[in-house]
């Protein structure tokens, strides 16, 4: 057996086990988003695993994931359940369908405008006189002698 006790090594700080992320603002309807989102979590695994006392929530949806989910939706980023499989979380196929209509309730689509309304034109100012315009358009066309053409 090898006695390291005299060995001078430094010991390296411990991290915390809280994700490396950006702080990120959220809205009050992301905030509400969240805490319906960690609701929906924890029944759906209370659903699959029973009691929570040995499974956590985790287990079918981490947090991890669920922050992702939340900061993507509060910058409007997930719409479709594409966009929703790029968390990478492995169970989307089963119950994305249910967190996007969970995301609807908070964040409803915005409609489209109509784009057949048409908008009046305002009255337009008539002027006593002829305009410029009206000149150049009432003028008679110029022959074509008169214009001059540079030959190389």
């Amino acid at each position: 057996m090898i006695n390291d006790h005299n060995d001078d090594y430094q010991t390296v700080p411990c991290g915390t086990n809280l994700p490396k992320r950006w702080p990120h603002a959220l809205t009050l309807c992301a905030s509400q988003f969240r805490d319906a989102l960690n609701a929906w979590r924890t029944e759906m695994a209370t659903r699959l695993f029973g009691s929570l006392d040995h499974w956590p929530a985790n287990l079918f949806l981490h947090e991890e994931i669920l922050e992702d989910i939340v900061v993507l939706v509060n910058a409007n980023k997930i719409i479709t359940l594409q966009d929703l499989r790029k968390t990478n979380w492995i169970l989307c196929e089963q119950y994305g369908d249910q967190i996007l209509l969970l995301i609807q309730q908070f964040f409803p689509p915005v409609p489209l405008p109509n784009l057949f309304i048409s908008t009046p034109l305002p009255p337009r100012m008539h002027k006593s006189g002829p305009s410029l315009l009206s000149n150049v358009l009432n003028s008679p066309p110029r022959s074509s002698s008169s214009t001059t053409i540079c030959k190389p």
